[in-house]
């Protein structure tokens, strides 16, 4: 273990410290040591170990005096790095922290600290949001729109890129904007296809208005894991209302997605994914071994399309 980082590091005061990167380094004095060092641009602190914990409503004091503060990394080490009893069942503070400079934001731990600290701090800049949770409850993370909302450029045309691990689920999502467009990603800590596609299931219950404005979607399963149940892989879908494209990474998920999709007829194949035009790959698999076994399991949801007059093309 790291020695403790006391109270007289620097003397206890830099005011002309520009960044502060820790990487399992315990610093509990660190929010009076911040309160000196007002010419800060980056603090980031790496898998905070337990002996280095700051409640939330500390740590959104320590950056009031930070206005040139542009990146902000808060990485805790494990979940044992928390109380036993993390709630954040205080009501928000009547003003937050504002932080004028903040561009890029990321956060990894549990979603309680990080509901806590983020309705006590305004980023009027911030377009970049990284969030990795660990443990994460099968309820999702309930102020998530909350803390989304704040995020300006989100509020556009944006494509979405889901990987499914066999320990997590991953969603990124960036701003269709050409120049200085914004870019959220959310991490889960969650074995299982089944209960990834659950937990999300929840997430995006959430942040449905989010998801209402994807217009290319993009999945990839790094370990192929089959599971074809279209009870789970439906809810996943219903969301992406506005999604055009459809893309596949890998023949794995190709070949999950298409049969969900082809056991959709009449009726049912234009209530999932309602704007689809396109289903496409990208080339990192040749597309001759794929077609002979991707359009028979696809054809069906595609004459239903041809005939509601939605047609969808596979190229």
């Amino acid at each position: 273990m790291p020695p403790v980082i006391s109270d007289m590091f620097l003397g206890g005061s830099a005011p002309r410290l520009q960044r502060i990167k820790l990487w399992e380094v315990p610093f509990p004095t660190l929010p009076k040591f911040l309160l000196s060092t007002r010419s800060l641009v980056e603090l980031h602190l790496k898998d905070i170990p337990s002996t280095g914990y700051i409640p939330p409503d500390v740590m959104a004091t320590s950056l009031v005096m930070l206005t040139r503060l542009r990146s902000v990394w808060i990485g805790f080490l494990s979940g044992g790095s928390f109380p036993k009893k993390l709630t954040t069942q205080c009501p928000p503070p009547s003003t937050r922290t504002v932080l004028p400079a903040l561009t890029a934001f990321t956060f990894g731990g549990v979603s309680e600290y990080l509901e806590d600290l983020m309705t006590r701090i305004d980023a009027p800049l911030l377009d970049n949001l990284d969030l990795q949770f660990f443990d994460q409850p099968t309820s999702g993370v309930p102020q998530l729109p909350q803390i989304i909302h704040r995020i300006e450029k989100f509020r556009t045309r944006h494509k979405a890129d889901i990987d499914f691990y066999y320990y997590g689920a991953k969603i990124s999502l960036t701003s269709g904007c050409l120049i200085g467009g914004g870019r959220l990603r959310l991490e889960f800590e969650c074995d299982g296809l089944g209960r990834q596609l659950s937990l999300l299931e929840q997430v995006f219950s959430q942040c449905f208005p989010l998801l209402s404005h994807v217009d290319a979607l993009e999945l990839f399963d790094v370990d192929m894991q089959a599971y074809q149940d279209s009870t789970l892989w439906l809810p996943f879908l219903r969301p992406f209302i506005a999604v055009r494209s459809l893309l596949f990474r890998d023949p794995g998920s190709m070949d999950q997605i298409a049969d969900v999709l082809g056991d959709l007829t009449e009726e049912r194949a234009s209530e999932v994914l309602p704007m689809l035009r396109t289903i496409q790959w990208v080339p990192d698999f040749d597309w001759d071994e794929v077609e002979p076994w991707l359009i028979p399991i696809l054809q069906p949801f595609i004459d239903a399309r041809e005939i509601s007059c939605h047609p969808v093309e596979v190229p």
